[in-house]
């Protein structure tokens, strides 16, 4: 995925979810879908499918915000100096400094041990991620309502602070301070690179996709 990156003079710009070969687009310009209109069944992920199995769902209130999800990459934006990552194949979360959430609100259960040393008072928009090609094993063990531990085969990698009043390459600055002092073996920054051009985005993409990593999406 591809986010933009900001200066102190632009007003800062959110950023959504994408597959490696799409990208972070301005609010303004990239309609988001809202979280109660379900998508057609050809745009249907398998975490769509993951969030229709969850039914324990947390009222909407200060402790949890929907998080923003993607919008496509059609070719027209102009990406460079935008920030990119890998689009992980996981389940994202909500870390709302006590307790995890998928992104609709949903109340996972680890057990202690797992969230234990997690940053206190920090609100965190993530991935729960085993590996690659490991989306199924890794919903057989988040989707349990009971702690239990296999948890341990799984990390929360972290994109975001959303909720740090500031652009997003300073909120990344403060998620690595965050991080320096950071001694659970289940969470951690992802890494995000900067997006030079498109022809950059496109090779870093193939390079995770060579890996067995996420690629475009298909309909």
């Amino acid at each position: 995925m591809v986010k933009k990156a900001s200066s102190n003079s632009e007003k800062e710009k959110k950023p959504k979810e994408k597959p490696t070969s799409e990208v972070k687009a301005p609010k303004k310009s990239a309609p988001v879908e809202k979280q109660s209109e379900r998508k057609s069944k050809s745009s249907r992920t398998k975490e769509d499918d993951f969030n229709d199995d969850c039914d324990v769902s947390i009222s909407k209130s200060s402790a949890f915000e929907s998080p923003m999800l993607a919008s496509t990459y059609d070719g027209s934006q102009n990406i460079t100096n935008w920030f990119m990552s890998e689009k992980l194949d996981g389940v994202r979360c909500i870390w709302n400094g006590k307790n995890l959430y998928s992104r609709n609100g949903n109340m996972f259960y680890p057990p202690k041990f797992f969230i234990e040393d997690f940053p206190k008072n920090t609100y965190l928009d993530g991935e729960l991620f085993m590996s690659r090609k490991s989306f199924s094993e890794t919903v057989s063990i988040v989707k349990k309502h009971d702690p239990h531990d296999e948890w341990s085969k799984i990390k929360f990698l972290v994109f975001d602070a959303p909720k740090i009043n500031a652009y997003f390459r300073t909120r990344l600055e403060q998620l690595s301070k965050i991080f320096e002092k950071n001694t659970s073996p289940y969470v951690s920054l992802h890494e995000h690179k900067i997006c030079s051009n498109a022809e950059i985005m496109e090779n870093e993409m193939n390079k995770v996709v060579s890996m067995d990593g996420e690629g475009r999406p298909h309909s």
